[in-house]
């Protein structure tokens, strides 16, 4: 049976902004056709023999998480967490006795030495205390570092020359930045297809789990590509991944220029749009650029490509008429960026060039995004993590960060997660967006007041903003022609005062395209 209604009882939410709601809607295969009231939608559906579903609750267009890594999230979901670890000593009882995650490596991440009670760096000599024979490798929260112990850090040493040895600090067995993840990688590339599999399905179940019917995958490597094709073809793929190739030394455009034209081509649930650059690195660790040293340390930062380089990349890839996805945390390196954009003129708003994070924006970078309208996708759960973030650049700067109101107001911007950087669960960031933590008097969130967003404008910015990131007008709506994408809720969060209870609504996928889980 292709069509199919759907009754709920307490309406449809079908936009934001605008706010428009239904009783009823109508799906043939996997796109809306018809909303309306419920009397109109059940006369449409008796003459089209369509099928009936009725539930208790809320439907809203999915959510979509613009930047996230579904194969890191995977891996995570099947390997050791370190969030909760407040020491060095609890890190180390946490990993020991365990088996070894992937292959013979012990993984495991998410933890913060700045949260830790003292404050205190993992080293190598640490993990030599979990264990001296198997090569351990542990990720820090923020992606842009990691430690080793000894047997990794020789068995890396031998193995990867193209190891940066700026990145690399042997003696305490930390790597940074490129590091992190060409060592990431080559553990990973040595993990067979249904080991990627199974990670990939970890992470798509729980995604589901959360009410996200789409995503970015903001760094693919051409490995994963290759697997996610694979899945796809084999009909294993159940939420949209819309990709970009991470770009590494000797990019290939031919190569992902054909891959844009097949997904394209095909009505497929993988989307290849463009390239991700990663221009700076994480403000926890001292890495991302900016545009004056930190307040806690004498350093503005690394850039990762020179200005011309990156000039050079983007500049092609805009040729070609690829999207762009470019990381910047710090206000140093979207400088950089701006200027290269403002270069391009028109083809940045026409393409969707991307900026990914922009952390610290100044005033006069406001300015000059809003003349030449790049797609920011922002982070909100961020500003409630960076507990240090005063620390790290100082009061004066202060008034600079997490700007998504000011940011709202200029350009489009999407929300995304940065999973596993941040938990998938959209009431937590939504959350975070509109209270930004001064309801519990979090200095970060009350030194910032006025970039709380309210909540129809950070709900439409997580649905349709997210959507036209990913260069998908589609996704994140209900409206006719839309995908049916769609999730049921407890209690309607247009109706909701006290933003408290965002963190109490449950949420169910019910639908994505053809693919029902309710019926």
């Amino acid at each position: 049976m292709e069509y199919t209604a759907y009754f709920p009882s307490n309406g449809i939410i079908l936009s934001y902004k605008p706010l428009r709601k239904a009783e009823a809607l109508l799906v043939y295969k996997d796109i809306v056709i018809a909303t309306g009231d419920n009397k109109t939608i059940k006369a449409i559906s008796e003459k089209l023999n369509a099928k009936k579903i009725f539930l208790k609750g809320t439907i809203l267009p999915g959510f979509v998480d613009a930047h996230m890594h579904i194969d890191s999230l995977g891996i995570k979901l099947l390997t050791l967490d370190l969030e909760e670890t407040k020491s060095v000593q609890e890190l180390i009882e946490t990993i020991k006795n365990k088996k070894p995650v992937l292959g013979k490596w012990i993984i495991a991440r998410g933890f913060d030495h700045n949260k830790f009670i003292d404050k205190k760096e993992v080293t190598r000599k640490d993990l030599d205390k979990i264990t001296s024979d198997q090569p351990v490798f542990i990720i820090h929260r923020s992606g842009h570092m990691a430690v080793l112990n000894t047997v990794a850090m020789r068995k890396v040493l031998h193995e990867i020359p193209e190891l940066k040895h700026e990145l690399l600090d042997i003696d305490k067995g930390q790597v940074f930045e490129d590091n992190v993840w060409t060592i990431y990688r080559y553990i990973t590339e040595n993990l067979d297809y249904k080991d990627y599999v199974k990670a990939i399905n970890a992470a798509q179940n729980h995604l589901i789990e959360h009410g996200i019917t789409s995503i970015g995958l903001a760094g693919c490597s051409l490995k994963l590509l290759r697997i996610l094709k694979k899945m796809n073809n084999e009909k294993l793929l159940k939420i949209r991944i819309y990709a970009y190739v991470l770009v590494e030394d000797n990019i290939d455009y031919s190569y992902i220029i054909r891959e844009a034209l097949n997904t394209y081509r095909k009505k497929s649930m993988l989307k290849v749009n463009g390239i991700k650059i990663l221009l700076d690195g994480a403000l926890g660790t001292h890495t991302a650029y900016l545009s004056k040293p930190y307040k806690d340390k004498e350093t503005q930062g690394t850039l990762l490509f020179t200005p011309d380089k990156l000039r050079e990349i983007i500049t092609t890839a805009n040729k070609y008429g690829l999207q762009v996805a470019i990381h910047a945390i710090g206000d140093g390196a979207l400088d950089v960026i701006l200027k290269i954009y403002m270069d391009l003129g028109k083809d940045v708003s026409n393409l969707r060039h991307r900026i990914e994070h922009a952390s610290v924006v100044r005033d006069d970078q406001l300015e000059v995004i809003d003349k030449i309208k790049p797609v920011i996708v922002v982070q909100p759960r961020f500003l409630l993590s960076d507990t240090w973030i005063i620390k790290r650049i100082g009061y004066e700067r202060i008034k600079w960060i997490y700007r998504f109101r000011s940011l709202y107001s200029k350009t489009i911007i999407g929300f995304s997660t940065d999973s596993p950087v941040e938990p998938v669960d959209p009431w937590e960031t939504l959350y975070a967006v509109v209270t930004r933590g001064i309801d519990k008097n979090y200095e970060p969130g009350v030194l910032t007041s006025e970039e709380k967003m309210d909540l129809l404008s950070a709900l439409d910015a997580y649905t349709k903003g997210s959507g036209y990131s990913l260069h998908e007008d589609r996704i994140g709506c209900l409206l006719p022609g839309c995908y049916a994408d769609m999730v049921l809720v407890d209690i309607d969060p247009t109706r909701i005062t006290n933003y408290k209870k965002l963190l109490e609504i449950r949420t169910k996928t019910i639908r994505i395209g053809k693919q029902a889980y309710l019926e």
